[in-house]
């Protein structure tokens, strides 16, 4: 029994150089970490699918998809994250202005501008990179291929300045076939509860029938008029549209007419939502909406 204590002094004397060990590693895994923190997980999803080296940490302050972007507010701890990144990565234009406001603009990524500086280089990039010119500003930006590329790009830069291995080919690659899938669909007449598959529409060639006054009601985050919602009523009535596109994260009792006057018409209902659902990557996200619009049948 005298050796007990021998013995117990030695295992002891493992189990703290153990936990020294890990702790050691730890810090070093801290200290080679690359920290990347996005407003949603429309983000995260592209940023993780950039690069998959292992000091690459990618968190979204917005997780769950069944909360609206519009009307989130961060708490003291989501602020605390966006700080302590490496990279942010935000949609821009005012969308998501929460994530980047008092954060140091050389290390944020943004899809549109925000600041007016960088809006005068988005206006030249815009015509550089795209095929067409939008007129007003939709910051639902993750449903124009391009911008996500362009996005892409500058994500990559900055991870690999920072040090990470990068991976964006395959990622690249799938968004052009993608792209080719959108402008393969069908040319149909469309109305959209609210304006979030702009930019998808625009490149297929869509014929977006949504009224004036509730269109710009939507897009400055207005509640459209009594005059407004009976003109998308009728709109509904006379079946002037093959398709009625649905955001279920943003709905309301109005939407929820809207939707009930299209199915009473049997107009198709195709789904397309603000974020991804938990469990989802931007790009299953991306392809769905394209083929749920691909199986509508022009009338």
């Amino acid at each position: 029994m005298r050796h007990a204590p021998l013995i117990l002094c030695a295992i002891t004397a493992c189990s703290l150089v153990a936990c020294s060990s890990e702790s050691a590693q730890q810090d070093e895994n801290n200290a080679n970490a690359i920290r990347v923190a996005t407003s949603t997980n429309v983000w995260s999803g592209i940023v993780e699918k950039l690069s998959d080296d292992p000091n690459v940490q990618v968190s979204s302050v917005i997780e769950a998809g069944a909360v609206d972007p519009h009307t989130f507010e961060p708490s003291a701890a989501d602020m605390a994250k966006l700080k302590e990144a490496d990279v942010v990565v935000v949609g821009g234009g005012g969308y998501d202005a929460w994530a980047y406001q008092g954060i140091d603009h050389d290390k944020v990524v943004a899809a549109l501008p925000i600041d007016a500086e960088s809006e005068e280089s988005h206006d030249h990039d815009h015509h550089d990179h795209h095929d067409h010119h939008h007129g007003d500003v939709n910051e639902h930006v993750w449903f124009d291929i391009h911008a996500v590329q362009h996005l892409a790009e500058h994500v990559t830069e900055k991870l690999q300045q920072a040090g990470a291995n990068t991976n964006e080919a395959e990622f690249m690659d799938q968004l052009e076939q993608a792209h080719q899938k959108i402008h393969d669909l069908p040319k149909l007449k469309v109305a959209q509860t609210e304006p979030i598959a702009d930019y998808l529409l625009e490149t297929a060639g869509m014929d977006e029938r949504t009224p004036k006054g509730y269109r710009e009601a939507t897009l400055e985050e207005n509640e459209p008029s009594a005059s407004d919602v009976a003109a998308f009523l009728e709109v509904i009535k006379n079946k002037d549209i093959d398709v009625l596109i649905y955001n279920p994260q943003t709905e309301t009792d109005m939407t929820k007419q809207l939707r009930k006057a299209a199915e009473e018409q049997n107009i198709p209902v195709v789904e397309i939502r603000e974020t991804p659902p938990e469990g989802q990557d931007y790009l299953s996200f991306l392809n769905q909406a394209i083929n749920d619009l691909a199986s509508v049948q022009k009338r």
